[in-house]
C-alpha cells in the first residue's frame, strides 16, 4: 500500500490496525514516497494494481499495468452531483450537501461539489445550505468541538481559491465561506505549522461557463446551479468528465430510480450521499473515461481474483459437439439453437426436426469409446 505523499502517518496507522487485527508481519507492506513510486509498484511483478488519485498519475499507473499485462483498476476522481426535485425534503437534503461536501475538508472521493436545484425550491434551498454550512466549525480536528478541519496543503487551497475567484467573476455568488488566512478554532501554537483552512463555502448561481463546474475542487465548496426543468439537471449532471456518483432528492422513489438510470455515473444514491464507511456501500468505481473498473462490495472483491474454469464429462463419451460436421450435425446444431429462442415458432419449429438429429448426434458420441 503505498498512501498519498501527504498522507504517510495515516498509512502507518492502517497498517497498525492490520497487525492489531492479526495478520502476519509483512503480509501488508508500506511503501513512502510521491508519484515515482506509485509508478514503480505498477512496474514491478504484481498481479493487480487498484489506484485512487490525480488523473495524470492515475493514466501513467494504468500504462505502466498494461505494458506489463497486469490488471489495473483506477479512480480518477469525481465531480459528484446532486439533483434536488421540487418536492424534495429541503432541510435534510441541505444537512446532506454540507456534510457530504465537506467531509474530509472536501477532499473525499465522492464529496458532493455541483448541486442543481428545481427553480421553484432554489432560493429555499439556499437558505438551508447557508444555515447548515453556518453550523459547522472549522479548526483543528483534534478538538472535539470542531467539525472541518484544514486541507491537505497551501497550494490545494490556492487551486480552491483561484476556482471561487473565477466563478464569482463570472457572476456567481460566494453566500459565506471560502479560503482562511487564520485558524478559527485551533489549540496548536507550533509556528512552523501553517494549515490551510477554508470555510465551508457556499456559490450561487453558478453556470457551466465557470471552472468550478468542471475541474474537481478537493475542497469544502458546493456550487449551487437552478435548473429549468428534469431533463436540463439530468444533461448538465451528465456534463463532465469525472462521472464518480451522484445523488437524487424527490419523495417519488419512481422518479428517482428513472432518473438514476439517465445519470452517467458509477453509483446513485436516493436521498443520501456518500453513505458513512460503517455501511455498506456495494460497488465503488466511476463511470466510463473517469476511471477503469470497481472498487469495495462484491464485485470489487471478485476484480481481485481470477476466475477459472473447470469443466468435466464422463471417461467414456465424446463430446457431441465433436467432429464430424455433416448435415446431421448441423441440423442438432440448429434444433439447439431454436430451442434457446423467445419466439414460439422457432420452439414448435425445433421439436418438429431436432429431436431425430440429437439422438443420432448423442448416439455417435456413445459409440467413440
Amino acid at each position: 500500500f503505498k498512501p498519498a505523499l501527504r498522507a504517510c502517518l495515516a498509512g502507518e496507522r492502517i497498517a497498525a490496525v492490520l497487525g492489531r487485527a492479526g495478520l502476519p508481519e509483512g503480509l501488508v507492506r508500506i511503501v513512502h514516497g510521491g508519484s515515482d513510486g506509485g509508478v514503480a509498484l505498477a512496474q514491478a511483478p504484481v498481479d493487480k494494481v487498484l489506484f485512487t488519485g490525480s488523473p495524470s498519475v492515475g493514466r501513467a499507473v494504468a500504462r505502466a499495468c498494461v505494458s506489463r499485462g497486469t490488471e489495473v483498476t483506477v479512480e480518477l476522481g469525481g465531480k459528484d452531483a446532486m439533483l434536488v426535485l421540487a418536492d424534495a425534503h429541503l432541510p435534510r437534503a441541505a444537512d446532506c450537501a454540507l456534510w457530504a461536501g465537506c467531509v474530509g475538508a472536501g477532499q473525499a472521493r465522492g464529496s458532493i461539489e455541483r448541486i442543481y436545484v428545481a427553480q421553484e425550491s432554489y432560493e429555499r434551498f439556499l437558505s438551508e445550505l447557508v444555515r447548515a454550512a453556518g453550523a459547522i466549525t472549522v479548526g483543528d480536528p483534534a478538538d472535539p468541538a470542531v467539525g472541518l478541519g484544514p486541507l491537505a496543503s497551501q497550494r490545494r487551497l490556492a487551486h480552491v481559491g483561484e476556482l471561487i475567484d473565477d466563478a464569482v467573476a463570472k457572476g456567481a455568488r460566494l453566500l459565506c465561506g471560502g479560503p482562511l488566512a487564520a485558524p478559527i478554532h485551533s489549540r496548536r501554537t507550533d509556528p512552523e505549522w501553517v494549515p490551510a483552512y477554508c470555510g465551508p463555502a457556499v456559490l450561487a448561481d453558478a453556470s457551466h461557463e465557470m471552472a468550478i463546474m468542471h475541474e474537481p475542487i478537493d475542497g469544502p465548496v458546493v456550487a449551487v446551479m437552478a435548473a429549468d426543468s428534469l431533463d436540463q439537471a439530468i444533461a448538465l449532471a451528465n456534463d463532465s468528465n469525472y462521472s464518480l456518483g451522484a445523488s437524487i432528492w424527490t419523495a417519488d422513489r419512481y422518479q428517482g430510480l428513472r432518473v438514476a438510470r439517465e445519470l452517467r455515473v458509477g453509483m446513485v444514491w436516493l436521498n443520501d450521499h456518500l453513505p458513512g464507511p460503517a455501511i455498506s456501500r456495494g460497488p465503488w468505481g466511476s463511470f466510463a473515461g473517469a476511471g477503469l473498473g470497481k472498487t469495495l462490495g462484491l464485485a470489487g472483491l471478485r476484480a481481485c481474483s481470477q476466475e477459472k474454469l473447470i469443466t468435466h464429462d464422463p471417461a467414456g463419451v465424446g463430446g457431441m459437439w465433436w467432429g464430424p460436421y455433416d448435415a446431421v450435425a448441423g441440423q442438432a446444431a440448429n434444433a439447439l439453437a431454436q430451442w434457446r429462442s423467445a419466439r414460439p415458432t422457432d420452439r414448435r419449429r425445433a421439436w418438429r426436426s431436432g429431436p431425430v438429429a440429437l439422438a443420432r448426434v448423442g448416439g455417435r458420441a456413445l459409440r467413440r469409446h
